[in-house]
Formats: C-alpha cells, sequence, structure tokens
C-alpha cells in the first residue's frame, strides 16, 4: 500500500481537513471557503462562473452558496442583462468572514507543508496541478 499514491493522496487529504477544521474553520467548509474566495476576486458573478472557478458541480455550488447566503455570508441581485440570472457578492458580514478565514488558511497551509523546504513546496503544487490538470482533460 506505500508505493500507491492514490493511499498517499487520501490520506494526505484526510490531514488536511482535520487542520482545516482544527484551525481555520469547523463551521465554513473547504468548498464553502473556495466560493467565498472567487467571490472575493471577482465580484458579481453567477452561480456557473462559480463552479467554474472552483472544479465544483453546478448542483454542489448551488447548495454551498444558498448555504452561506442563509448565513448572511453572500448578496444575491438580478443581473440587469438578464433578469433569469442571479449575480452574487460578498456581503459586509461575508467579507469580513472572508478576511478572517484567508488569514487562518494561509497559516495552515504554512503549517501543513512545515516538512517541505519552499523549492519542495513549489514543486507539490505543480505536480498535484499537473494531475488534476491530466485528470481532469481525459
Amino acid at each position: 500500500m506505500s508505493g500507491q499514491a492514490g493511499h498517499w493522496v487520501r490520506r494526505a487529504h484526510q490531514v488536511h481537513n482535520a487542520l482545516w477544521v482544527s484551525t481555520v474553520s469547523g463551521a465554513v467548509t473547504p468548498s464553502q471557503f473556495a466560493v467565498l474566495s472567487v467571490l472575493a476576486e471577482s465580484p458579481d458573478v453567477d452561480q456557473n462562473a462559480i463552479s467554474r472557478g472552483t472544479s465544483l458541480d453546478t448542483s454542489t455550488t448551488g447548495a454551498i452558496v444558498n448555504r452561506l447566503a442563509q448565513r448572511g455570508l453572500l448578496e444575491m441581485r438580478k443581473d440587469p442583462s438578464d433578469l433569469r440570472r442571479n449575480l452574487l457578492r460578498l456581503s459586509p458580514q461575508g467579507e469580513q468572514e472572508f478576511r478572517e478565514l484567508a488569514h487562518k488558511a494561509a497559516h495552515m497551509t504554512d503549517a501543513y507543508t512545515d516538512a517541505l523546504d519552499e523549492s519542495e513546496r513549489h514543486q507539490l503544487v505543480s505536480l498535484l496541478k499537473r494531475l488534476v490538470e491530466t485528470g481532469e482533460s481525459s
């Protein structure tokens, strides 16, 4: 089992999730944080753009958007050029929450990759990105 990359990816994911809950948030999941991140970078986008930006399917994105809106972290308004479409942005409360979470997430990432030097951290991200891009294109 120790030679199986999938085993180590799964274990790394478990470690990441445990660190997230213990150091970032037990209330906001990594997927919810991804949605908040997209909106922090690109306000006034629709759910499809969020789905593309987070690599989450549209139904998952819809459920996350609804939960975040119910918690008062997002604002929705009709797109003036297409009234069937909602545009989303962080609410003032959502902006504050995102800033706090982003700060904690950066510290968590440092702790998560503490065993690696800077070159290895870049290599890890590069290799993971390549695996994801290859997997998504096949």
